[in-house]
């Protein structure tokens, strides 16, 4: 499957036109305040995407399964080059503020299915006694050194930390 042209002007946000009206934005950021480390010495990003639909346009006038899985597959076309490019470890936190958390860690499940020869994901489901919410913490890592630190941190302090920010 092909994924849609992707572009970026400065290597953290990228942009792919699904259709006319109906774009995508996939964008990185630091996440090294997470583990207090330093940015040289392990590169660690987070990232969102979001889908930008101009007035008129309705999701279910676009859509179909084809089309669905195209975003998907660019979505994940843009994280392998990001990580390629910046070899670095990528850090994502579903939590069930909204209740599509569920609905998340389900994609990224889906994700790892497509990618896993090219890119190790661990996760971890935290339960927050004190807010009563639940956190699924995954990071895509880059290499074994980056697997065994992520792994170590991705533990209830770690989600405390999250908190504070």
């Amino acid at each position: 499957m092909d994924s849609f042209p992707f572009r970026s002007l400065d290597g953290f946000d990228f942009y792919f036109t699904v259709s006319e009206g109906y774009d995508y934005n996939v964008e990185f950021s630091t996440a090294n305040y997470l583990l207090d480390l330093d940015m040289s010495d392990f590169p660690l990003y987070t990232f969102a995407f979001n889908r930008i639909i101009h007035s008129g346009l309705r999701k279910k006038d676009i859509l179909s399964n084809l089309i669905s899985s195209r975003i998907r597959f660019t979505i994940c076309e843009i994280i392998i080059h990001f990580i390629s490019q910046k070899k670095c470890s990528l850090v994502f936190i579903c939590d069930s503020t909204d209740k599509l958390d569920k609905g998340r860690f389900h994609i990224f499940q889906e994700w790892e299915k497509d990618y896993e020869s090219r890119y190790e994901i661990i996760w971890n489901i935290l339960e927050a006694v004190d807010s009563g919410l639940t956190f699924y913490v995954g990071a895509i890592v880059f290499d074994d050194s980056h697997r065994d630190l992520l792994s170590n941190e991705m533990t209830a302090p770690f989600i405390l930390s999250i908190d504070k920010e």
